[in-house]
Formats: C-alpha cells, structure tokens, sequence
C-alpha cells in the first residue's frame, strides 16, 4: 500500500527474508480467523525473487499495511468479517478515495482492491481466501492475470474496464458487463476452479487521477483440475 502516512516496516538486509517472515505472520493471523491462507510457493520465493529492487520493497510495504489493519481491527474489537469496515480501513492506509455507493453493494461476496495501472492485487476481504489456493507470494508478487486464467471475452471486457477507468471514460461504479464466466488458477496448489460474476466495479482516486479499482465478485467454487478425470 502506498499511503506515506504510516510508518513504513523495518528494512532488514535481506528483503526475502522479510517478506517471508511477513508472509508467514500474515497467513498465522487468518488461521486464527479460522481462514486457511497459503504463504508462499517455495521457500526459495521464486516469484518474489525476480522482483527488481522497488518492486521487492513495494510488496513488503503492501503486505505489511494489511497486517497493520488486521492488527489495529483486533485492538480495537473490530470484526475481520466485516467486509464494509475492512475495505474501507485498507483504502484509508492507501489514501485512495472510494465511491461511496459501492458499500452499500457488498453483502458475502469476494471484494478486491486492485493497482489500476500495475493490474495487482493490494488488498482483499477475508471471503476472497474462501475461494482459491493462490498464495500471498502470487497476490504481491504477481498481476493476476499470471496466476489465473480466464475465458478470453471476459479477459478482454476486464481489460477494457480497467482502460476505461484509467482513462476517466468511468467515473462511477458501474457493472462492467463480465458476466459468470470460470476462472481458473494456474500453478497453484489446488488448481481450483470458481466460477465467477463481477457484479460491480468502482473507481478509487487519488486526488482527481484514478489510481484502483475496487471490484466486488459473487464467486461459486467448480472443482479443481487435479480432480478432473478421477
């Protein structure tokens, strides 16, 4: 997360070392939630190690303003459930503006705040893990379209709304025409399978420049590809 208000993580010498670390707290604080949330792919980190130098440092500071929310929610006797308050709290550490008729669209479903411009994931409710083996290390390290895979129409319409948003063509939230399509995770552990139906999407600013985008998805799990066939 990007927002310089907040105090940045130490730096150690060794900055996979660190993300690891942090990526080890991260997934031991959601399995006290009961959520099950994969760290990595290897130890070696073989996603994160190919980062150049900011990007490495980018990530880290993502990953570690999430276990801050996750923290200061906890202090303060606030449920990690509540999808409004734990999004709202992570566009807040970004200093992202939301639209503010999009909260009144979340209900149990899967939201996601997304780099517009880089196409990666910054932060997630806690629903999201409901529904994939992806691990913290492809979610900071990667733009999703590395570690999944989707039917081209709904690649191409997602990529289209993305421009759109970039570019000011959309100001408000909207519903980007994606219909239920399946999603399909590559190189995990599970290979699983959701099918998926992007109900809204809404601009996050930075100022007047749109800087993310916050999606809400109502998912259904299909199965997995190791399954298939058995």
């Amino acid at each position: 997360m990007q927002n310089q208000s907040h105090s940045k993580p130490q730096r150690s010498s060794d900055p996979q070392e660190q993300f690891k670390t942090l990526c080890l707290r991260y997934a031991e604080f959601l399995k006290r939630k009961n959520v099950k949330c994969r760290p990595f792919r290897a130890e070696s980190l073989p996603l994160f190690s190919k980062l150049t130098h900011d990007q490495k440092n980018k990530a880290i500071l993502e990953i570690s303003s999430a276990l801050e929310i996750f923290e200061e929610m906890k202090a303060e006797g606030q449920n990690l459930s509540d999808s409004p308050k734990l999004i709202w709290r992570g566009l807040k550490k970004l200093g992202w503006t939301p639209r503010a008729d999009i909260f009144d669209k979340i209900g149990e479903d899967v939201v996601i705040i997304y780099s517009a411009a880089e196409q990666k994931q910054i932060f997630q409710n806690l629903r999201f893990f409901d529904f994939t083996s992806f691990t913290l290390e492809d979610i900071y390290a990667s733009p999703w379209y590395e570690y999944s895979k989707r039917e081209p129409w709904a690649e191409q319409k997602l990529q289209e709304t993305g421009i759109a948003i970039l570019t000011g063509a959309k100001t408000g939230t909207f519903d980007p025409g994606v219909g239920e399509h399946l999603i399909e995770e590559v190189g995990t552990e599970e290979l699983l399978k959701t099918w998926i139906e992007v109900k809204h999407v809404s601009p996050l600013t930075q100022g007047e420049r749109p800087v993310g985008i916050l999606v809400v998805n109502h998912c259904r799990r299909a199965g997995s590809a190791l399954t298939e066939g058995k």
